[in-house]
């Protein structure tokens, strides 16, 4: 599934969580979320960070800590994806488009961390 079609939710958010801010997910029988079987709440859960702004905000501070400039914006003219947030670095800049700016943040955050490997 290409990165602009990742839902915001529990598997976005432990990608963010492992790819983005060096988290390691260490849960016997937990599922590639990091939630054990059968549970409505797990290590991931607290941080919903493709769904919440404060915890959206770690992400961004992350990103910026890594010298990355960060950049969200509102795109009214946009209806399908009216929020929009990137990540340069250097002479390369990465996007994410979504219905939320969290949802955004973390997109784009994603693609700039797997193209920096």
């Amino acid at each position: 599934m290409p990165d602009e079609e990742l839902p915001a939710g529990r598997e976005l958010d432990a990608m963010v969580a492992v790819e983005v801010l060096g988290w390691e997910i260490t849960l016997p029988g937990a599922d590639p979320a990091g939630w054990p079987p059968g549970a409505d709440v797990g290590p991931v859960a607290v941080f919903h960070f493709s769904t919440r702004r404060h915890t959206a905000a770690l992400v961004e501070r992350r990103m910026f800590d890594n010298g990355y400039q960060c950049c969200t914006n509102g795109c009214i003219h946009t209806k399908d994806a009216p929020w929009h947030a990137s990540f340069a670095k250097g002479p390369n800049t990465y996007h994410g488009n979504a219905k939320t700016v969290e949802h955004a943040i973390c997109l784009a955050a994603l693609k700039a961390k797997r193209a920096s490997q």
